[in-house]
Parts: structure tokens; C-alpha cells; sequence
């Protein structure tokens, strides 16, 4: 059975994670999104904990190493 409400609340988690995946710009790790991200309250607390861990990670790398980790991730070859 599909929990509509949970759906609901987790609307704005998915639009923050839909950014993370899609293609990197400058934007992407930005503390904006790593602030909405900390202040998700759909998230539990570990589930936040290991997005901010990954999020720290990735923004630690320069932009073209995040874009080249992700045109790998979706090679098609």
C-alpha cells in the first residue's frame, strides 16, 4: 500500500536529492543545499548523518573530479 502521507512529507527531501544526483555545477554542494539537507526533519537521524557524510565528501573534491566521478557513475558503454 503506497503511504501517500509519507509521500508527501518526503516531497521536499525528494527535490533535495534529485539535485544531488542530476548532473554537478557549482550549486550543487553549495551550503544551501547542505543546510537543507541538515534540516530535514523527514530524514531520520541516521539517514542525514550518512547524506551529510557523502555530501562533505563529494563537496570536499573540485567541481570537474565530482564530474568526472559522475559521468563514470552513468557511462553507458
Amino acid at each position: 500500500m503506497i503511504d501517500f502521507r509519507r509521500l508527501t512529507d518526503l516531497k521536499d527531501t525528494f527535490a533535495v536529492l534529485s539535485r544531488l544526483i542530476d548532473y554537478p555545477d557549482t550549486e550543487t554542494f553549495s551550503p544551501e543545499i547542505r543546510q537543507l539537507l541538515l534540516t530535514d526533519n523527514a530524514l531520520s537521524t541516521a539517514t542525514r548523518g550518512e547524506l551529510l557524510s557523502l555530501f562533505d565528501e563529494l563537496a570536499a573534491l573540485s567541481s570537474i573530479e565530482v564530474q568526472e566521478m559522475y559521468a563514470h557513475l552513468f557511462e553507458m558503454n
